[in-house]
């Protein structure tokens, strides 16, 4: 491993370290507010959106086509089709299968969560929650 490399990996892994952090104290934050809530009787807005059960730390190899799809549009903003697959691919979620296969799960997850992920007026493909403003800590 070059020394290049070496401090690439070493930058992802303090990323990844910083990304896990943020969303267990987010985690942890919103059930406060939740448990307020029901105490005092409150309903919460249901714009505070919920946090994935499954934290896989940044693991893409253990994350579903649609974890791995948004976050990386989370993380690199909008993105082709193409560029999108080479890069869930390159960050290790279904690395073996062929790039093909990879773009029509990807374009499967898009078609089927309209809700989650649209296209911006060039064509890239966008995460809708970080259009919206909403659960950038997600």
């Amino acid at each position: 491993m070059t020394p290049l490399e070496q401090l690439r990996e070493k930058a992802r892994v303090k990323r990844d370290k910083a990304i896990h952090k943020a969303r267990q104290e987010y985690r942890v934050t919103v059930a406060e507010i939740r448990s307020m809530a029901r105490r005092l009787g409150c309903r919460l807005p249901s714009n505070i959106p919920r946090q994935s059960k499954s934290d896989h730390g940044g693991d893409y190899s253990k994350m579903t086509v649609r974890q791995a799809a948004e976050s990386v549009l989370l993380d690199a903003g909008p993105l082709t089709m193409t560029e999108l697959t080479l890069e869930v691919m390159q960050r290790g979620c279904r690395s073996d299968d062929s790039p093909r296969a990879v773009a029509h799960a990807i374009d499967g997850v898009f078609r089927y969560h309209v809700e989650r992920f649209s296209r911006d007026e060039e064509g890239r493909w966008v995460a809708k929650l970080a259009v919206s403003g909403e659960g950038k800590l997600r």
